[in-house]
């Protein structure tokens, strides 16, 4: 697949609406006519930054004027940027799909992605159906579970899901119509070029029909030989190109879609919210619940360790409903240990990462000028429309989780580690959800729902309140920049601009979740450097010929920390404790 397919593959889709859905829940209008989608973001997401340092030039530097700059040096991203990456480590597994053709002639279709709202489910079964000569309602379409065997194949993100499933999902499918023509020519006693396909009918030359479902059961697993398929030419497109509904629309919009917390898939799971640590961090050292597990509804109260990693930890409270739940957390009375950031301002934050940011390369005296400037990003939540939920049985032999996940197989790796069972052991459901914005890369919820349905031996259902989310989630972290352009003066060969630099000091990046699977994800853990380096060159795109091209990431992995022997412990409550 070649880079200026890109585009094209995504215009192809919805080219009447023209415009395009990323993974994390934005929407992009589809770009011009000859333009990359790649670059496309990359102007958008770069603009501004280069319209500011720009802009204090009063136009020394006109990136529009070719003939004002050297030859531009390329960046990684420039040849290899984060959606190649994800396409590369994945294509090996992608060709992996579950097309089901049921005994009433219908179509059961595992979409292995996450729905965030995003609109790739449609998008999905557009192609499916296209492919397979059927109508879109008669698709039944659902969410893929976390499966092993796609190991990098069924990640989420980078908005780069309709790039990976168009080339496969339209072969898979083309391979399977050329499946059913078969046997329908064997069964009419007719050459395979005398059957034509209609709404799931293979139909001879002589109008002779019969159902696919008396042709073919379908496919489920790997298909790499549907690598060789010839899917559609798109001037036979009757569905792909045209304005279709969202698949969904009506049931969000009716509360009739099942989020995780309306399942009944575990019948006596019970609501559980937790009591966090007031700073990020923090600890229980005591706690005392004498008031709290006399209250109406309440089943267990447990200290219980929070996040992926159990960097902190908190009181989890199950009931009978997640009011009584809420009144019993409200009621206990908890000790905490201070937080590594109990004490630090932005102020500080931004003089730590100053410290460690690097020089930009100097002038030449009298020859060259500069232009540039220090931006600093603030922290962001990402902030979905429904916050992390799990639903989570740890009670029997195996490991049961429903969540929003886009990293399933990290998530599934990661609890098996946890609680001390094989992934083979770990089943995760990945259930449609509320938004992402990137924040359901990361598997906090299906972590801490799995630790806790384990602590307490029930399943539960784990919500974290609007608050929770906001101070506990995974935020875009405060980072400081410094861009420096140099330019020569224009004494001999005119103004040209001889460089560019970016200087970027942020916190240690997480991305335990790796591309996906347990394998990176374990990566991720131990050399997240290396990851985090990775990242950030395939995702910095610069757009213009500004010479020489230095783009460097430095992190502080040890931002927010206190120093020795600077913990608080506060004195031990004097009621009883648990």
């Amino acid at each position: 697949m070649t880079k200026s397919n890109h585009a094209e593959q995504i215009d192809t889709i919805t080219s009447s609406q023209k415009h395009d859905q990323s993974d994390n829940g934005d929407e992009h209008i589809v770009e011009a006519e000859n333009t990359g989608r790649r670059k496309f973001i990359g102007y958008m997401l770069k603009g501004s930054s280069f319209a500011v340092a720009l802009h204090i030039t009063g136009g020394a530097l006109r990136p529009q004027d070719a003939n004002a700059q050297l030859l531009g040096i390329p960046e990684l991203a420039d040849e290899l940027d984060l959606t190649d990456l994800l396409l590369i480590s994945g294509d090996p597994f992608y060709y992996d799909y579950l097309i089901k053709i049921t005994s009433d002639n219908r179509v059961r279709f595992e979409l292995p992605r996450m729905e965030v709202g995003q609109g790739i489910l449609t998008a999905a079964m557009m192609i499916l159906a296209e492919e397979l000569d059927v109508e879109m309602s008669s698709i039944d379409a659902t969410l893929s579970p976390a499966e092993i065997r796609r190991a990098t194949g069924q990640i989420t993100g980078g908005s780069h899901a309709i790039t990976s499933l168009w080339d496969p999902l339209r072969k898979v499918a083309a391979a399977l119509l050329h499946k059913i023509k078969l046997s329908a020519a064997v069964h009419f006693g007719l050459s395979v070029n005398d059957i034509s396909t209609e709404n799931g009918f293979a139909i001879g030359n002589d109008g002779s029909r019969i159902a696919y479902s008396a042709l073919t059961a379908g496919v489920e697993g790997r298909n790499d030989a549907a690598r060789l398929a010839q899917p559609k030419d798109p001037s036979q497109y009757k569905i792909i190109g045209t304005q279709q509904k969202r698949v969904d629309a009506r049931d969000i919009v009716t509360g009739k879609l099942d989020f995780a917390m309306d399942l009944d898939v575990v019948p006596d799971a019970m609501p559980t919210v937790v009591a966090r640590p007031p700073s990020l961090g923090g600890r229980v050292i005591t706690f005392d619940d004498s008031e709290a597990i006399g209250l109406p509804g309440v089943l267990a109260i447990r200290e219980v360790p929070l996040d992926v990693d159990a960097n902190s930890s908190g009181v989890a409270v199950v009931a009978r409903s997640f009011g009584e739940a809420f009144r019993a957390r409200d009621a206990l009375n908890i000790s905490w240990s201070e937080g590594a950031a109990e004490n630090l301002s932005d102020a500080e934050v931004i003089e730590q990462l100053r410290a460690i940011n690097l020089p930009t390369l100097p002038n030449i005296p009298l020859a060259t000028d500069s232009v540039g400037g220090e931006f600093i990003f603030p922290y962001l939540a990402h902030a979905p429309m429904e916050t992390m939920t799990a639903l989570a049985d740890a009670t029997g032999s195996k490991v049961r989780v429903w969540t929003g996940a886009k990293t399933p197989l990290a998530a599934q790796a990661k609890i098996a580690r946890e609680l001390g069972v094989l992934p083979t052991d770990v089943e995760v459901n990945v259930i449609q959800s509320g938004g992402s914005f990137g924040r359901r890369l990361f598997f906090d919820a299906a972590v801490e729902g799995a630790r806790i349905s384990q602590i307490v031996n029930r399943p539960i259902k784990l919500m974290f309140t609007r608050q929770d989310d906001t101070k506990f989630g995974r935020a875009r972290p405060l980072s400081l920049h410094n861009v420096k352009a140099t330019y020569t003066r224009g004494f001999l060969i005119g103004k040209k601009v001889l460089s560019f630099d970016h200087r970027a000091a942020t916190a240690e990046l997480d991305l335990e979740h790796g591309f996906g699977d347990g394998i990176t994800a374990l990566g991720g853990e131990l050399a997240p450097a290396a990851f985090s380096q990775t990242i950030w060159h395939s995702t910095q795109l610069v757009q213009y010929k500004f010479g020489v091209t230095s783009l460097l990431l430095n992190e502080k992995n040890s931002l927010c920390q206190p120093p020795l022997g600077a913990a608080s412990t506060p004195a031990q409550l004097p009621s009883q404790t648990r």
